[in-house]
């Protein structure tokens, strides 16, 4: 079994083979060695049916594995750089030199501010033609209004928070073509007249501030493409400026006061405690150096205004 050296960069790489070896239980295999030398989460896509893999790093330690039905499968994987042995098998028993695909591209990160933020990445085709998905974060810093907007044609994609919870979905649409263009490379183009969504269309949420994945999900794809999602204010406008400062505002006149219901209560307790030593019951008194106070009895109207 050949094992070949595979350098995996910043831009990520896509692997298609076929596999030359056996395996336990006579399953197809095939190994590569991966030369990595750039740090940061990637999307390992797996795009053969009926396709397993192990990648384990200098240690025999497995940092990620995976396998397909007749589907893609993608699984996340956070790598340093380092040599990274990858283990493909097959799973079908005595089929040799049976194809297979793996990519591993980067994951991306954009953080939205309230003038908004841009994702960008890449995204590679699959053995199956079938859209595989990619799976990216974004932070987004304050809560708000905003539009998503997925350059990607006919694709999916969505937001989901740190319990899985999708906050936001949509769908990129599909470029139009005049009804009269019908040559192969309008292949896959809407007509204008059609009921397909329009490219690119765009979907607004309102979205609290915290760290996002998002999932970009192509239904078909022939070549590697680049794609943004742009996450923009809706209207262009700021709202979550006014709300975050409405809400400073508030905490501090919510402190303020009740800082000054307590020095007004501490002070009240004090005038009541020397009211209560010097005469409890008494109209006037004076103390041992002959200062004379005017006192009101307790239950009186000034004990009341207090």
């Amino acid at each position: 079994m050949n094992i070949n050296a595979v350098v995996v960069t910043g831009a990520g790489t896509h692997i298609r083979n076929t596999t030359d070896g056996y395996g336990p239980g006579g399953l197809a295999r095939d190994s590569r060695q991966l030369e990595v030398n750039a740090e940061g989460p990637f999307n390992i896509l797996v795009g053969s049916s009926l396709t397993s893999f192990t990648l384990s790093n200098t240690r025999g330690e497995t940092v990620a594995l995976g396998s397909t039905g007749t589907t893609p499968r993608t699984v996340p994987v956070a790598l340093a750089p380092d040599t990274y042995s990858l283990l493909i098998s097959q799973q079908v028993p005595g089929q040799i030199g049976r194809p297979y695909d793996i990519s591993l591209m980067p994951q991306s990160t954009a953080t939205v501010t309230t003038e908004g933020g841009v994702l960008r990445g890449s995204i590679a085709p699959t053995a199956l033609r079938i859209g595989p998905v990619q799976s990216h974060t974004v932070q987004v810093l304050e809560d708000g209004d905003y539009r998503f907007t997925l350059t990607l044609p006919d694709a999916a994609f969505s937001l989901r928070d740190a319990d899985g919870r999708t906050v936001v979905s949509g769908l990129s649409g599909l470029p139009t073509r005049d009804a009269e263009d019908t040559g192969p490379e309008m292949v896959g183009l809407a007509p204008k007249d059609s009921l397909e969504s329009p490219f690119p269309q765009s979907v607004e949420a309102t979205v609290a501030a915290g760290r996002y994945t998002v999932e970009i999900v192509p239904r078909s794809l022939e070549t590697s493409a680049a794609f943004a999602l742009e996450v923009m204010p809706v209207d262009g406008a700021t709202p979550t400026q006014s709300a975050a400062v409405e809400r400073i505002l508030q905490e501090r006149a919510r402190r303020t006061t009740a800082r000054t219901e307590a020095e007004d209560t501490a002070a009240l307790d004090r005038l009541r405690g020397l009211f209560s030593r010097l005469a409890p019951n008494a109209v006037g008194t004076t103390v041992a150096d002959g200062t004379s106070f005017g006192l009101t009895p307790v239950g009186s109207t000034l004990d009341l205004l207090v």
